[in-house]
């Protein structure tokens, strides 16, 4: 028996089912920000070195450029407010070094501040493989793969800190940093963004699993 499309849909969406809502998202595009100025929303260290350009973008035309040789740091304006549902929250972006002839350890550091003050979230770009990677956050340092020396691509970074860490946190920050050596490579950001994942109690799941099955009668009982 051939089942219509939208209920084959339905039940492989049922089955596998987490439900996501962005929170922040930003692709420095404009509107609202403009070229060769900071980015709106965010809060810089310098804006002569850290500054929206359009000369390399993974998304759309605009990325955030960010000149190393000293420790810079960007940081997120207005606190994220999160749900408070008991979600999952999933922070991510994507980065790229702008050349090969320095060293590609740009971004040393991406923190997360959920009231108590920035905790790191470390990108060591010494270590690299070139994917992307998701890890969980439980407070200590975490290593993520990059770019190998050289590679001047976009890479996506994704980490996921469960909601047993942040616990009753209503919002949270985050912040870029860059390498303070001299030699440190000047880096791009684009698409960052923020989701709260929620994953369905037992007792949900069996709930919408009821609903497929009721859609599934109702379509056999009609044929």
């Amino acid at each position: 028996m051939m089942y219509p499309k939208s209920i084959l849909l339905s039940c492989a969406l049922l089955a596998n089912s987490s439900f996501g809502v962005v929170l922040f998202s930003d692709s420095f595009e404009n509107p609202p920000d403009v070229v060769g100025e900071a980015p709106v929303g965010w809060n810089v260290s310098n804006a002569v070195r850290i500054f929206v350009t359009d000369a390399r973008a993974s998304v759309g035309t605009q990325s955030l450029f960010l000149s190393n040789s000293s420790l810079r740091t960007v940081t997120s304006g207005t606190p994220i407010a999160i749900p408070g549902g008991g979600e999952d929250l999933v922070f991510s972006f994507d980065y790229a070094i702008a050349d090969s002839i320095e060293s590609n350890e740009g971004l040393i550091g991406f923190a997360l501040d959920f009231g108590s003050g920035f905790e790191d979230v470390i990108i060591d770009l010494g270590q690299s493989n070139g994917y992307a990677n998701v890890s969980n956050y439980s407070g200590s340092t975490i290593v993520l793969p990059n770019a190998a020396g050289g590679d001047t691509a976009f890479f996506s970074y994704e980490v996921t800190v469960p909601a047993s860490y942040y616990g009753a946190a209503t919002d949270v920050s985050m912040r870029f940093r860059t390498n303070s050596s001299a030699g440190g490579e000047d880096f791009y950001l684009d698409n960052v963004s923020v989701s709260a994942i929620a994953i369905p109690e037992p007792a949900t799941y069996a709930m919408l699993m009821s609903i497929g099955v009721l859609m599934l009668v109702g379509y056999c009982r009609r044929k």
